[in-house]
C-alpha cells in the first residue's frame, strides 16, 4: 500500500478509489467490472484544462472501458490540470486568457457530475512550485499507491 501524508491526501482525493477498493474486496458487483485479470489500474491525465470540460472526463471513462476489457480493474481516475509555470507562457504565445491553476481545478471539479464515481481531480501538479511534467506526475501519484495499482 502507498504511503500518503495529510498534505497528499488532500492533493490526490483517494474517496472513489476506496469506494471501489471496498467493493471489490467484498466480491460486489458494484464496480460493474469483471475481476481483473491483470490487476488494478488508475488512470492519470494531465494538460491545460483552460479549462476543463466533459470530453475531459469522457476519454478517462473510455480508457477504463479500454482498460476493463484488456483485463484490468480500473479504480480510479485523476485529471490533473497543469501548473501555471507551462499554461500562462502557453496561453500568452496563443493570445488566450490563461485561467489561474486553482480555478482550473475548481472548474476540473466542477465537471464531474455527482454520479461519476471514479473520476476526481488532483491538485498536486498545480500545486508544485514550478511545471513538473506528467512522467513526473505519473511517479508520484505511483509511489502515493504503492503497488496498490498500475497508473496508466
Amino acid at each position: 500500500r502507498g504511503r500518503m501524508s495529510s498534505s497528499q491526501s488532500s492533493l490526490w482525493p483517494m474517496t472513489k478509489l476506496a469506494a471501489r477498493r471496498a467493493a471489490l474486496g467484498q466480491g460486489s458487483c458494484a464496480t460493474g467490472s469483471a475481476p481483473p485479470t491483470k490487476g488494478l489500474a488508475v488512470l492519470l491525465t494531465t494538460g491545460a484544462m483552460n479549462p476543463a470540460h466533459r470530453g475531459h472526463v469522457q476519454l478517462l471513462h473510455q480508457a477504463k472501458a479500454r482498460l476493463e476489457q484488456a483485463g484490468y480493474m480500473v479504480l480510479a481516475a485523476f485529471l490533473s490540470p497543469t501548473h501555471d509555470g507551462y499554461v500562462q507562457p502557453k496561453a500568452r504565445r496563443l493570445g488566450a486568457v490563461g485561467l489561474s491553476g486553482a480555478l482550473r481545478a475548481e472548474l476540473a471539479t466542477r465537471t464531474i457530475e455527482p454520479h461519476d464515481d471514479l473520476v476526481e481531480v488532483s491538485r498536486w501538479e498545480v500545486e508544485q512550485p514550478c511545471f513538473v511534467d506528467f512522467p513526473e506526475v505519473s511517479m508520484e501519484l505511483q509511489e502515493v499507491l504503492g503497488d496498490e495499482a498500475r497508473v496508466f
